[in-house]
Order: structure tokens, then C-alpha cells, then sequence
């Protein structure tokens, strides 16, 4: 896949990343205090961007320059990643633009593949992630493994205002030649 804009690398708290949305996604898993770590490991084709330490789980998560659901994208992943732990694919702003979700106030922050049965999906497939209602109308973050009819009003933090600051924190850091 092509993208209209090129990857500018960026340095954040001391990683070099290949480019500034990656730097932008790290400066988010910071404020909403989730343990990452940047291009973790390989598999067969495909190296994830980041795995992300939840509870009790490891979640690898894929980032690309998309606002909708890039099919190309998670074939790859799915024909490379022989693993039995959850993928995310996440893109270019936070929340996705345009979800309609079954909840009033639901929140999409990208894609999974649960192989676990997170998800409502059915196993192996792709669904929303990430501060999703599910189908009982409880709050599920697929992170910390917390959920219940409330669990939104315990998030200490707002995703817009992780996002912004995340974007802030990135948005002026100089270009980093590899």
C-alpha cells in the first residue's frame, strides 16, 4: 500500500521511531499509562510496531496512516503473525472519525484480531477495539482486562484530551535523519 504522505522519523523519550504518528501512538499508550514496548519482535513478514503489557495479556499493535479499516493491511498480518495473542491495527487519529457505535458514547480507537474471544467477533476475526461497548452494553478494555456497566465512568483519563496530548507532545519535535 502507498500513502500520499512520507514517514517522518521521530524521537520520543529516547526511541527513534520511522515516524511521528508511531511517536504519537507511544506518547498516547503514555498518558493513558499502558507498558509498551516499541517493535517487540518478529514474526514470519511482519514486525509489530509495539506490544502493549496489559493484564494479564500481551497485545501487539500495528500502526498505519489509515482512517477506515485497511483490508490489505490486516491480511498481511494475519498470513505473517502465527501467534495466539490479540492484534491491534490502529490509524492516523484517535478515536477512529466516524464510528457508529451501539452505544451512545462509545469510543473506537482501531481494530482487533482476538484469538481469545475478547471480542464479540467470532475467534481469529477483526472487530472494534479498545473502549468498545459490547454486546451486553458493558465497557471492555481489551488492556487492563476491566469491564462492567460503569467501567467508562472509571477511566481517569478522556481519550481526546490522551490524544491531544499526545499529538502536542510530537507535533513539534524536530525531523530525525535514520
Amino acid at each position: 500500500m502507498e500513502y500520499k504522505y512520507k514517514a517522518h522519523p521521530t524521537t520520543y523519550r529516547g526511541v527513534l521511531f520511522r515516524s511521528r504518528l508511531e511517536a504519537k501512538w507511544a506518547a498516547f499508550f503514555d498518558n493513558v499509562k499502558w507498558n509498551w514496548e516499541y517493535e517487540p519482535c518478529g514474526f514470519d513478514g511482519w514486525i509489530p510496531d509495539f506490544a502493549i503489557y496489559g493484564d494479564p495479556k500481551i497485545i501487539y499493535v500495528e500502526v498505519k496512516p489509515i482512517v477506515k479499516f485497511c483490508t490489505e493491511t490486516s491480511d498481511k498480518i494475519d498470513s505473517a503473525a502465527d501467534t495466539s495473542h490479540p492484534i491491534i491495527l490502529i490509524g492516523q487519529t484517535c478515536p477512529v472519525p466516524g464510528f457508529d457505535g451501539t452505544c451512545d458514547d462509545t469510543m473506537q480507537l482501531g481494530w482487533m484480531r482476538d484469538e481469545l474471544g475478547w471480542s464479540d467477533a467470532s475467534l481469529g476475526s477483526w472487530d472494534d477495539c479498545i473502549g468498545y461497548c459490547d454486546a451486553n452494553q458493558g465497557w471492555v478494555d481489551p488492556i487492563s482486562g476491566k469491564y462492567g456497566k460503569f467501567y467508562r465512568k472509571d477511566i481517569t483519563f478522556e481519550v481526546e484530551d490522551a490524544w491531544s496530548d499526545a499529538c502536542n507532545k510530537t507535533q513539534w519535535m524536530p525531523k530525525t535523519k535514520r
